[in-house]
This record gives C-alpha cells, structure tokens and sequence, in this order.
C-alpha cells in the first residue's frame, strides 16, 4: 500500500493558504481602502476549505467513494467560489462598477456547476497500489470547471502581465508579474490536478500548486508596507 502523499500536501496547501489569507488581511486591516487586498484575502480564505475538503476524507476514509465524493462537491464549490473573488478583481481594475455583477455572474455559474456536479455525482476510486485518487469526473462537470477557471483567471493574468510590462514603478511592475506568474501556474494546477494517473504527475501537480499559492501571495504583500500609496494610486487610475 502506497503513502498517499497527494493528501498530505493538499493539507499542506491548505495551511499555506490560511497563511497567505492573514497576511494579506492584516495588510488590509491597515489600508482599508484597498478593495483589492480584500478580494485576494477573500479568495485564499476560500482556497483554505478547498484543499481541507479535497484532503480530508482521503486520509480519514480513502476507501469509501461516497464521502470522497461528497467532499470534491464541497472543494469544488470552495474553487468556485475562489475564482469568483479572482474575477472581482480584474473586474475592478477594468471598471470598478463592473465588481458587482461580475460577482452575480460567476455566483450564478458556481451555483450552476455545483448543481451539475450533484447531477452528474460520481464516485472517486483510491489506488491502494499508487496511492493515487481517481476522481471520475464526469466530462460534463469537467468542462464546466475548467470553463469557470479559465473565464475567472486569464483576463487576470493578462491584465497583471500588461500591467506588470508597462508599468515604470518597479515595485508595482515586479508586484503584477510575480501574480500574473502565480495565475498562470494556477491554471497548469487546475488542468493538471485532475488528469494525473502517476505518482510522479499527481506529485509534480501538487508541488504546482504550492509554487502558484507561494508566487501570487509574495506578489500581493511586496514591499506592502512601503509602497501602499503607489499601489492604490494605481488601483484608482485603473478603476477610472
């Protein structure tokens, strides 16, 4: 019987993201007029449920597809939801009017793909011989996810990068690169999370996910304190 590594480092995300959410939140605490920081603080709090339902059940009851099942519709609704703060905050930096229905928007579409999820219900299958987790996703499910994350975090890595490369302040330049980054390697994550069929993918997913977690996050706090007042005068030129 294999050591179910996938588990313990979906645990260790877990506590990372739980991390990353403080900080970011006792950044905002003390700049309070930034929206922003209050949707990433809102988003990793979300990540923090995601990866606690995703590990859970597989190191308690590896072996029983039902909890395993119900526990990915819970996680899965976490990342919806994630992905919903993650579009809040491209919606506000195009137009901050916008924050608000794009919220609805990607409310109603989480809400749709949960629904779906519990339609389409699956059971998941433990390895005992690789320690890997099957998820069985249903293709519908499946589409519908990677629909929601790609529409939620690829007009945030575009609008992080072209502002990262146009930007002449270098603290906001490397601020928006190291997120854009982060975003990207979310996605990878997102793709790779649930077609792994190795020890060695499931691995190399999972370490992916903690470099994207660690990246964003050390974009979102750079030089925080030193320079919130550049960040929010961009904030505001981006929301006009």
């Amino acid at each position: 019987m294999a050591i179910p590594i996938s588990p313990f480092i979906d645990i260790i995300n877990s506590i990372i993201c739980a991390f990353c959410s403080y900080k970011i939140y006792q950044s905002f605490q003390r700049d309070r007029t930034n929206r922003v920081l209050k949707y990433f603080f809102q988003a990793y709090l979300s990540l923090v449920f995601a990866y606690f339902f995703f590990a859970l059940p597989r190191l308690i009851v590896p072996r029983q597809p039902f909890y395993l099942a119900v526990a990915f519709v819970i996680a899965q609704g976490c990342l919806y939801i994630a992905a919903t703060h993650f579009a809040k905050i491209t919606a506000f930096f195009i137009n901050v009017r916008w924050v608000q229905r794009v919220f609805l928007v990607f409310l109603l579409a989480s809400v749709i793909a949960v629904v779906l999820s519990i339609v389409y219900f699956t059971y998941p299958h433990y390895d005992i011989t690789t320690g890997i987790t099957d998820w069985d996703i249903h293709p519908v499910t499946g589409v519908v996810s990677m629909i929601i994350f790609a529409v939620a975090l690829l007009p945030s890595i575009f609008l992080f990068f072209w502002q990262g490369f146009r930007s002449k302040n270098r603290i906001v330049r490397i601020r928006s690169l190291l997120i854009s980054i982060g975003l990207s390697l979310l996605i990878i994550t997102a793709y790779t999370y649930y077609t792994a069929t190795t020890q060695i993918a499931s691995l190399v997913s999972d370490l992916f996910s903690v470099t994207s977690f660690l990246v964003i996050f050390f974009g979102v706090i750079y030089r925080r304190s030193f320079s919130s007042r550049v960040s929010i005068n961009n904030n505001q030129s981006y929301a006009r």
